[in-house]
C-alpha cells in the first residue's frame, strides 16, 4: 500500500501512518485521511500555502483550541443546549521519513486530529457569516455569542463546523476574535467580532 511515511510527534513518543490522499481542502488548511499505527482513523491537517518548520507555528491554534474547549465545558455544564459540545484537540506532528506523492515536506509541522465520521457542516465563520439554523442548530451561534459574553468581550469563539453526532457536536478547528487580535492568523480581531454580532441577534 502507498502509504504517507512515519509522522513523528513533537512531544517524540508515538507515531502515526497516514493515507496520502486529500480528504478536503479550506481556506487555509489541506486534509488527509488515514489511520494511525494502531489503526484509528485520523485526520492530518497541512497549512495549505506554505511548509511550516517551526515548532511554534501552531502553537497559536493549539491554545485557541483549548480556549474553545474549556468555554465549551462552561457551556456545557449550563445544560441549556440541545447537545454539548465538544472540540477535537489537535496534537502536532512533524514530517519524517522519505518524500512520497504528497505535498508534505520533510520537517514540516502538521496538526493531528481523530476523524469524526458524519455529515461535516460549516455553522459561522470568523468574518460573520451565520447559516440558516435547524432543528437545534442556533444552540451553536448562542453558543458563539455566550463566548463573547463570557470574556466580557474580549473573545468570541467562532468558524464552528464539525459533525452532529446523536450524543453531543464534535468541532474542529475553531477561531477565536479576540479584542487584541493576538489568537493566530485567521483572528480578525474586533472586526470579527462586530461582524458576527452584527449577522447574529
Amino acid at each position: 500500500t502507498n502509504l504517507l511515511p512515519v509522522l513523528k510527534e513533537q512531544r517524540e513518543y508515538g507515531s502515526g501512518i497516514y493515507i496520502p490522499k486529500v480528504f478536503a481542502t479550506g481556506g487555509t488548511r489541506i486534509v488527509y485521511r488515514g489511520v494511525m499505527e494502531d489503526r484509528v482513523e485520523a485526520v492530518a491537517k497541512k497549512f495549505a500555502t506554505e511548509h511550516p518548520m517551526n515548532e511554534d507555528f501552531w502553537s497559536k491554534h493549539i491554545k485557541s483550541v483549548a480556549i474553545a474547549q474549556q468555554m465549551a465545558s462552561e457551556w456545557n455544564r449550563l445544560a441549556i443546549a440541545n447537545k454539548p459540545v465538544i472540540f477535537l484537540e489537535p496534537t502536532g506532528y512533524q514530517r519524517s521519513g522519505s518524500p512520497a506523492d504528497d505535498d508534505v515536506m520533510i520537517g514540516e509541522k502538521v496538526l493531528v486530529e481523530p476523524y469524526v465520521p458524519g455529515e461535516f457542516k460549516k455553522y459561522n465563520s470568523n468574518s460573520g457569516w451565520v447559516c440558516d439554523a435547524i432543528d437545534g442548530e442556533e444552540m451553536l451561534q448562542a453558543f458563539s455569542h455566550w463566548t463573547y459574553h463570557k470574556s466580557n468581550g474580549t473573545q468570541l469563539v467562532c468558524d464552528i463546523q464539525g459533525v452532529r453526532c446523536r450524543e453531543c457536536y464534535r468541532l474542529t478547528n475553531p477561531v477565536i476574535n479576540s479584542s487584541l487580535g493576538d489568537c493566530g492568523i485567521t483572528d480578525l480581531g474586533i472586526e470579527g467580532i462586530n461582524a458576527f454580532l452584527y449577522h447574529h441577534e
